[in-house]
């Protein structure tokens, strides 16, 4: 079932909840209104009997010698009222000669229950809550009771009116439905055309086309939807530009150095070169460089699909570098600069040989491409809760714009000239600190040098 549809009946169904309670709440109205209207009929019939002091004197002066006469005589004289001769309180004659009728007495209380059979078969109930009026018929006492002849029609009157507001409350209930089954329909479809253009991009992005983006003004759930698809089928297309530019960076990266393998060995093949020492050895280093290539690829792969485990412990940060700039200080003394060092105790919990690798990764650009501008800076200090290490030179910079694309695989920056390397140190530098819960910046002017930022959670703030 279509989400459409449920969402229809969902809506048809409590809409028709809604209208059944006000068609049984305006049925109950409606009996109340009967019920009060039967009341007051009740009332007219005490209030609207002919006067009994009239009555009184055309029984008192009556010339019949039987019931039946005294009764056709009554209705001449009365042609607004119906007449009921009773005797021993039994109804003995009436008036109403196309009716059933069937009268008792209540024993224990004042007044006769009066029902009416009519031609059509319903039967309506008539209280009468007079005292018959005593008149002398041949030596015997019979009583006489009156009805107003409006009277007989209420009963046929509550029959109609309640026939009229069934069948009103009926067709109504029944144009509300149609309406409502209307307006749910009209309600789903515009609850879910967002769906159906969500759907529509996923169709296009399940076709290739990376390039898609949902145009929408709206602000609501809905609109951040659309964003996060927007914001997705980007990313997607970042990736796929990626996968494209990584594939051919790793052909032409792989490309060099067996070229150059191959011509060199051709070259010894044909002659042309000696199979020295010297020769050997630059087969050597053209195949390290091959088998760094290799091994830096396959670290990054690692790292970005998250299959490299990392050992967190704590690292006393400051020793770390202590050490490090023991170890390129000769470096400085030989190139004749200036290799600041600037430290605050920190401990932090990191993977000492990861954490050693991408710290060496930066220094080894600092010194390969910063030289020129004769002073390297190695500083640690506090920034908030967290401990940041800062590599900073004095070279001419970084050209690119924004400064962050240097941490792409195999972006190599005009600035760095001829430098050897393969692109990917400061990709696998990213992953490796990411790996860690820590971030790593930089902030770069051309002609003024670069400063990479290197943030670590301490360990207080990790416990």
């Amino acid at each position: 079932m279509k989400i459409r549809t449920k969402i229809a009946l969902l809506v048809g169904f409590c809409t028709f909840l809604m209208l059944g309670s006000y068609y049984l709440l305006s049925l109950q109205s409606a009996t109340n209104a009967l019920i009060d209207f039967h009341k007051r009929s009740t009332i007219i019939l005490e209030q609207s009997i002919s006067d009994p002091v009239q009555l009184e004197q055309a029984l008192q002066q009556h010339q019949a010698s039987t019931g039946q006469s005294l009764l056709q005589q009554l209705t001449q004289q009365f042609p607004q009222h119906h007449f009921l001769i009773l005797l021993d309180r039994k109804l003995q004659h009436s008036s109403m000669k196309d009716a059933e009728l069937s009268l008792d007495s209540d024993e224990t209380a004042r007044g006769f229950h009066l029902k009416l059979k009519g031609p059509d078969n319903k039967t309506s109930v008539i209280y009468l809550i007079n005292d018959p009026l005593p008149v002398q018929i041949a030596g015997q006492t019979y009583g006489v009771l009156t009805l107003p002849k409006s009277l007989l029609g209420i009963g046929n009157r509550e029959d109609t009116l309640r026939t009229s507001l069934h069948q009103s409350f009926a067709l109504w209930f029944a144009v509300l439905s149609l309406v409502a089954v209307v307006l749910a329909w009209l309600g789903a479809r515009y609850l879910l055309s967002p769906m159906l253009t969500l759907k529509a991009g996923f169709s296009r992005l399940e076709q290739g086309d990376l390039s898609v983006q949902l145009d929408s003004q709206r602000t609501d759930e809905v609109g951040h939807i659309f964003q996060s698809f927007n914001q997705l089928a980007s990313k997607l297309q970042r990736l796929q530009q990626q996968y494209k530019q990584m594939s051919s960076d790793i052909a032409h990266e792989l490309r060099t150095p067996l070229t150059a393998l191959r011509s060199r060995l051709e070259a010894i093949q044909d002659g042309l070169l000696q199979a020295d020492a010297q020769q050997v050895g630059q087969l050597l280093d053209d195949l390290q460089n091959l088998t760094r290539l290799v091994e830096d690829l396959r670290l990054l792969s690692l790292t970005e699909s998250g299959q490299l485990k990392v050992e967190l412990q704590q690292v006393d940060l400051a020793t770390m570098l202590q050490q490090l700039h023991q170890t390129y200080l000769p470096l400085a003394q030989q190139a004749d600069l200036e290799f600041e060092l600037q430290l605050q105790h920190a401990v932090v919990l990191a993977d000492p040989l990861r954490l050693r690798q991408v710290v060496t990764n930066l220094l080894d650009n600092a010194f390969k491409y910063g030289a020129a501008g004769k002073k390297i800076r190695l500083a640690l200090y506090s920034v908030g809760t967290d401990w940041q290490l800062e590599v900073a030179d004095q070279g001419p910079g970084i050209q690119a714009q924004p400064a962050e694309l240097v941490f792409e695989r195999f972006y190599r920056d005009p600035f760095s000239g001829k430098q050897p390397g393969s692109g990917l140190g400061l990709a696998i530098c990213k992953q490796l600190t990411e790996l860690m819960q820590g971030q790593i910046s930089v902030q770069s002017e051309a002609g003024k040098g670069s400063r990479f930022y290197l943030q670590l959670p301490a360990v207080s703030a990790i416990s």
